[in-house]
């Protein structure tokens, strides 16, 4: 028996996760709103055990776009903190979230919260509550899984309108996930460091690729600005990440390199000329020479172990492209793809 095992009985056996009927079939959501962590994969894979379907939200979205995904779904039931409880709470006093009967918290609830959602008409269950009721529910069966089945429904941002739920199947996510590895070669040995949002299409696939090779998963604390500090401890051998980031990164590396002065600065410069004719000349990503003297300090930022980067999601420009497979040393590949291709299409 695993946590995941005892998460599905429970939802089951506490009746969490009500029906919907909609595309001539009935489903059953469950959702889940927290920042990455082992819970939230193992609400998730619980899920998949009685063909349910996740629901995940993102920070950024606003009270009218969560409002329309659980009109959409009907949703009763999500998975959280106390930080999300009280963004429901008041969504609630303001007529929002109808559908909202139960919240799980993962952490211990704060009995001010406890009090406040009851008042809403909002029962909080405790997440070891959950894990209880699925240990004396070990009578109920499993559901076969299937190909077609959707293990979460991946919404978009909303940008240019509503939210758009599109439905990834297993078979969607495992052919992106497989697609990977003909680029990136890890093993169970490899650490990737989980951060950008699990309801996006982006870290579902690289989750599916870690899986398929049963390497390692490390969670950052729940703090952007915070992610190098945590991957001194993770070490990380794969990194994703998006544009926005990368720029940011870059600006912060390039701005040092160049406040550094005096022979500091003439020798990162000197090193960054050197490896980028290389690099274009024939695909070196790394210099004997240059990667002790000046590069080695970079890729400690980042734990110092990354073999491959990832970046996906928007454009990105060339030469901050270059940079990154210059100062870190290895290559760093570029999907891209949308929601719709269950995130890669090349």
């Amino acid at each position: 028996e695993t946590i995941s095992h005892q998460i599905a009985r429970g939802i089951v056996k506490l009746n969490l996760a009500t029906e919907t009927e909609g595309d001539n079939k009935k489903w059953r959501f469950v959702g889940v709103w927290a920042k990455n962590r082992e819970e939230w994969l193992m609400t998730h894979l619980a899920n998949m055990y009685f063909d349910m379907t996740t629901i995940g939200f993102f920070d950024s979205m606003g009270n009218s776009a969560v409002d329309f995904i659980l009109n959409q779904t009907e949703l009763s039931c999500i998975f959280t903190t106390n930080e999300y409880i009280a963004k429901i709470v008041a969504m609630k006093k303001e007529g929002l979230a109808k559908s909202i009967q139960y919240l799980v918290c993962y952490d211990e609830a704060k009995e001010a919260s406890v009090a406040a959602a009851k008042e809403v008409g909002v029962e909080v269950v405790a997440y070891s509550a959950v894990l209880e009721a699925g240990k004396n529910a070990a009578d109920l069966t499993f559901n076969k899984c299937t190909g077609e089945a959707c293990p979460i429904f991946s919404y978009t941002s909303g940008t240019t309108g509503d939210s758009k739920g599109v439905k990834l199947t297993h078979n969607n996510l495992l052919a992106s996930a497989n697609s990977i590895s003909t680029k990136i070669l890890c093993n169970h040995e490899d650490t990737n460091v989980s951060y950008l949002p699990y309801p996006h299409s982006f870290e579902q696939v690289m989750l599916g690729y870690m899986l398929m090779i049963g390497g390692r998963i490390g969670y950052y604390q729940g703090d952007p600005t915070k992610l190098t500090e945590d991957c001194q401890l993770l070490k990380p051998t794969l990194f994703p990440s998006v544009p926005r980031l990368y720029n940011r990164i870059y600006g912060v590396l390039k701005g040092k390199m160049e406040q550094a002065g005096g022979c500091k600065s003439w020798m990162a410069a000197k090193a960054l000329e050197s490896k980028l004719q290389a690099l274009r000349a024939d695909a070196t990503y790394t210099s004997g020479c240059w990667d002790k003297l000046v590069f080695r300090k970079i890729c400690g930022a980042l734990g110092g172990e990354v073999k491959y980067m990832v970046t996906g999601s928007a454009p990105i420009d060339q030469q901050v492209l270059e940079f990154f497979k210059v100062c870190f040393c290895c290559p760093v590949l570029e999907g891209y793809g949308l929601t719709e291709t269950s995130g890669g299409a090349s």
